[in-house]
C-alpha cells in the first residue's frame, strides 16, 4: 500500500542506491513522520564527497548507526562526515553467511559464499531460500540481537535536531528488521511496512545484477545468478515469518515493544512525540 498522498521514494545519492527518508509515511492515527528525522540505508563506504554534502546540508544529519559487525565496519568504514556522530550496534556477533562482508573484497565474498552453496547436494534456489528462512529464523531469537535493536531505540530517544541514519551493508536486513520495529513503534500499517521493506528489490536491481553477472563468470554456473538474486533481495515470507514469530512468544507486537525493546507507554509515547507530526 502506498498513501494517496504518500509514495516511498530514495534519496538520490551517488554510491547509495538504498537510502531513504521516512518522512511523510502516514500513521494510522492520521499523524505522519516527519521529514529529514529516520533515515535508512546501505552502508556509507560508497559515499562521495557530493553526496556526504546532501545528508549534511539537505538532509541535516547529525547521527549514524552501524548495524554491521566489527569485521564489516573494519574492511569497508563508512565515510567520515564532520559534525556527525557515529555509534557502532552490531547486530551480529559473528560471522552471518551472505549478510556480512569478512571474508576480503567484496568479489571474494560473492565466490566464497556461492561456491560453498553450489557444492551443496540440492538445488542452488531451494539452498538459498533455506538460508534466508534460517537467518531471519534467528534474528530476534538471539539475545545479542534484542540488545542492539534496545539500543537501537535508545539511541533514538536521545534526540537530535537533526536526521539520524542507520544501515548495515545492503540496508536490507539488519535494518529491514530494525525499520519494521521503529514503524511499529510509531503506528503504521503493517502492510505500508512491507511495502517499504519490499522496495529493496527495485532500488538495488542494478546491484542485483551486477553481482549476478560477476558470480556466473566467477563460477562459471549459470546457476549462481539464481543464488545472488534470492540472496541479495528480500521476500514478504521473511518479514512476515519475524511478525509469526513475535507473537508466537509474545503474543503481540506491543508486548515485545515493551517487554524486549523497553519501549514502555511512556517513551513509546515520546518516541512518536519526537518523530511523528
Amino acid at each position: 500500500m502506498e498513501n494517496k498522498n504518500y509514495e516511498i521514494t530514495k534519496i538520490e545519492l551517488e554510491g547509495m542506491p538504498n537510502t531513504r527518508d521516512l518522512g511523510g509515511m502516514p500513521t494510522k492515527d492520521g499523524r505522519k513522520i516527519r521529514r529529514k528525522k529516520l533515515l535508512r540505508s546501505g552502508d556509507l563506504s560508497r559515499l562521495t564527497a557530493e553526496s556526504a554534502v546532501v545528508l549534511k546540508e539537505t538532509y541535516l544529519l547529525e547521527k549514524v548507526i552501524d548495524l554491521r559487525t566489527y569485521e564489516e565496519a573494519a574492511q569497508h568504514p563508512d565515510r567520515i562526515i564532520d559534525g556527525v556522530r557515529y555509534i557502532h550496534l552490531p547486530v551480529l556477533d559473528g560471522k552471518a553467511l551472505g549478510i556480512t562482508r569478512e571474508e576480503g573484497s567484496e568479489n571474494n565474498f560473492v565466490e566464497q559464499v556461492l561456491l560453498r552453496m553450489l557444492r551443496q547436494n540440492a538445488s542452488p534456489h531451494d539452498v538459498a531460500k533455506a538460508y534466508m528462512r534460517q537467518m531471519y529464523s534467528g534474528f530476534l531469537q538471539s539475545a545479542f540481537a534484542r540488545k542492539t535493536y534496545r539500543n537501537f531505540f535508545a539511541e533514538l530517544l536521545d534526540e537530535t535536531q537533526g536526521s539520524i541514519l542507520w544501515h548495515c551493508t545492503a540496508g536490507k536486513d539488519r535494518v529491514g528488521i530494525g525499520t519494521m520495529l521503529l514503524l511499529q513503534a510509531l503506528n503504521v500499517e503493517e502492510e505500508l511496512i512491507l511495502t517499504d521493506y519490499l522496495k529493496v528489490n527495485e532500488f538495488v536491481r542494478s546491484v542485483i545484477d551486477y553481482h549476478g553477472s560477476l558470480a556466473v563468470r566467477q563460477t562459471g554456473e549459470e546457476s549462481a545468478r539464481t543464488l545472488i538474486e534470492i540472496l541479495f533481495s528480500v521476500e514478504a515470507s521473511y518479514l512476515e515469518a519475524v511478525y509469526a514469530e513475535i507473537n508466537r512468544d509474545f503474543g503481540s507486537m506491543d508486548t515485545f515493544l515493551e517487554q524486549e525493546m523497553g519501549l514502555d507507554p511512556a517513551k513509546r509515547k515520546r518516541l512518536q512525540t519526537l518523530y511523528l507530526e
